[in-house]
């Protein structure tokens, strides 16, 4: 195996699970994004492979968060609402989320191939995450991959392959029956639908969700899985987490622009 961060053989830092994490400093020089050059033996030659990553995510999305409400101000509310009306804004919050993630390529024997990409956590415990894809074989021997990243949003533990064939699951979607907050509030209409109605949880708060099971079968194995759609609240901090942050200040009129500006424009980040 070979591990390639930005010119510099990161090998030691990621080829097994030890807690000897790799992190990239931010440098100007160095740019925005990361990238990360892998290479596999690939002498099994097999028709997919799963790309295995142990991870946790720094604090630097939520740093940013939080500079940006200091540095709004009054103006904080008329902001989220350009979040959730403002197009052009809503695409730039995409596609800072989708540099944010890890995206992996592979090297198809022509160039780079996208395959996917591993999202970040952002609730600063370690996890660990798994991505299917098709082995292209392009380099023969070696499985050749490609990740980048905004800088300062991973730190790495261990990443590694797996070969193993494995038959693809048939998948159920299962019927909600009811979902009951801890309240005895019936929160299935918040719940059981892709839309803005959302249900808040604060803590301990629960909800209990009964499904329709399905009828087992002697010669199958059934596993469940809950997809989930929701975003994280914000909580303040102590004032040993927000204190030291420098606050540009602007008159009121510029500072909506200012923002905007500075998500379009991520590489300001880094400056």
């Amino acid at each position: 195996m070979e591990a390639i961060a930005n010119g510099k053989d990161i090998l030691s830092c990621i080829n097994k699970e030890d807690k000897k994490l790799w992190v990239e400093g931010l440098s100007p020089s160095s740019g925005a994004m990361d990238t990360i050059y892998l290479a596999f033996e690939n002498s099994k030659r097999s028709g997919s492979v799963t790309l295995i990553v142990d991870a946790i995510n720094t604090y630097f999305g939520t740093y940013t968060y939080y500079y940006l409400g200091d540095l709004l101000g009054d103006k904080y509310l008329e902001f989220m609402n350009c979040i959730e009306t403002d197009h052009e804004i809503i695409k730039d919050l995409r596609d800072y989320l989708k540099e944010s993630s890890l995206n992996i390529e592979i090297y198809n024997g022509k160039g780079w191939e996208y395959v996917g990409a591993i999202k970040p956590e952002a609730n600063f415990t370690s996890f660990t995450k798994g991505i299917r894809f098709k082995n292209t074989q392009g380099a023969g021997n070696l499985l050749k991959l490609r990740m980048t990243a905004l800088k300062d949003g991973w730190k790495i533990d261990n990443i590694c392959c797996d070969f193993t064939k494995i038959k693809e699951p048939v998948v159920h979607v299962q019927k909600i029956v009811n979902a009951m907050k801890n309240n005895n509030e019936n929160v299935l209409s918040k719940i059981n639908y892709d839309d803005s109605n959302y249900c808040v949880l604060f803590p301990n708060n629960k909800i209990d969700v009964n499904f329709i099971p399905l009828p087992t079968e002697d010669d199958k194995k059934i596993t469940y899985a809950i997809k989930t759609k929701g975003y994280l609240r914000s909580w303040p901090w102590g004032k040993e987490q927000t204190e030291g942050r420098q606050i540009v200040k602007l008159s009121e009129d510029k500072k909506i622009e200012f923002v905007k500006n500075l998500i379009k424009n991520r590489d300001l980040f880094f400056l």
